[in-house]
């Protein structure tokens, strides 16, 4: 990339996620669907994996940030809303394997 391309890329970021930083955040990782107990609770099909989780806490310290995964056909609609309604996430490396 040369200098002179930056304001190109500055205004992707922007389109993209609403924030903006000089250089985007790549998370990389496992995206599912998770079941969580705790002493005191106890919900299913929750959004969870390790991008997911990194993902949304890094977006209160930089934005962009680009996510960089796969989820299988099972993945609910929903999940991708909750994480899309984070400011400064961007979802747009999120790939869909129907068959998975």
């Amino acid at each position: 990339m040369h200098h002179g391309d930056l304001p190109k890329q500055r205004d992707t970021f922007a389109k993209c996620c609403g924030r903006l930083s000089i250089m985007p955040l790549l998370v990389t990782g496992t995206i599912g669907i998770d079941t969580v107990h705790t002493p005191t609770a106890h919900v299913e099909c929750v959004p969870g994996g390790s991008c997911a989780y990194f993902a949304a806490a890094a977006s209160f310290y930089h934005a962009p940030v680009r996510v960089l995964a796969a989820v299988g056909g099972d993945w609910p609609d929903e999940h991708r809303s909750l994480l899309t309604g984070i400011p400064g996430l961007c979802l747009d490396g999120l790939e869909l394997r129907k068959n998975s």
